[in-house]
């Protein structure tokens, strides 16, 4: 995250988590503990071996410190399904 002057939000104040997954079989991974959203790609969840479908939520958190500066901050966060 950054705002129009360039600042930044450190890594680890802007984290990511896989909650309430529903699927008929167990995922071979999903993101179930709270992780710092990091640049580049990240998996948050892969379906289990027979790629049954699946919902589940993504949910982003943002701590904010009393030094925090205050305004407009953006990222781009972009998801993709592959097939293996």
């Amino acid at each position: 995250l950054v705002n129009k002057a360039g600042d930044k939000v450190p890594q680890e104040d802007f984290s990511v988590q896989v909650s309430d997954v529903q699927s008929d079989e167990e995922p071979q991974s999903s993101l179930e503990q709270t992780q710092p959203v990091k640049e580049g790609e990240t998996m948050i969840y892969s379906s289990g071996p027979d790629g049954k479908s699946a919902h589940f939520k993504v949910n982003y958190g943002l701590k904010m410190r009393p030094d925090s500066k205050g305004g407009s901050y953006s990222a781009q966060i972009g998801y993709s399904l592959s097939m293996n």
